[in-house]
């Protein structure tokens, strides 16, 4: 994840010896040097996602012509999502005949901590199972149904994937057997 840095010298002195400490992203520490009077330095540095939220805090140090050294920190809070999706299929009847008729049922949950957009189920035999939700929210269930004739013993798999607020998918899979 990145973060962008930008150490500002609000004073009316130079200051020396400038550096930036980040305890939680070493990615992040910095010695800046000397910098001006009104002066302005920017950096971006990325540190690897940690399991679960964080505040990050940077703290930059320098030190004037004259008397203590000068200090200053700023904060970010990093919210860790856990995006994630489930998938249930079964059948019924689940044992037929050459040319009966079955209902599947498909349920989509989201199981993480974030809603998901475009939630599109497929099934691979029978592609009159496929729908599509435009948002699944937290904890929220979508159910489907829908039938088929079967012809032969089949093992079919629903797959969903849906897209978490970063853009990025999560997918899962499950299937349902007739014979």
């Amino acid at each position: 994840m990145p973060f962008d840095i930008v150490v500002t010298n609000t004073g009316d002195v130079d200051l020396h010896s400038v550096t930036v400490a980040d305890t939680i992203a070493p990615e992040c520490v910095r010695s800046i040097g000397a910098l001006p009077a009104k002066g302005v330095e920017r950096y971006e540095c990325t540190m690897t996602a940690p399991a679960d939220d964080v505040t990050n805090v940077a703290k930059v140090t320098g030190t004037p012509p004259t008397g203590d050294l000068v200090t200053s920190e700023a904060q970010a809070d990093v919210d860790v999502i856990h995006p994630a999706v489930k998938i249930d299929k079964s059948v019924s009847p689940a044992q037929v005949r050459p040319g009966d008729e079955v209902t599947y049922t498909i349920v989509v949950t989201n199981t993480g901590d974030v809603p998901l957009s475009t939630v599109v189920v497929t099934d691979d035999k029978t592609p009159g199972c496929a729908f599509t939700v435009a948002k699944l929210d937290v904890g929220g269930k979508e159910t489907h149904q829908c039938s088929a004739t079967v012809r032969e013993d089949v093992t079919n798999v629903a797959s969903v994937t849906g897209d978490d607020p970063t853009g990025r998918p999560v997918t899962a899979t499950d299937d349902a057997s007739v014979e």
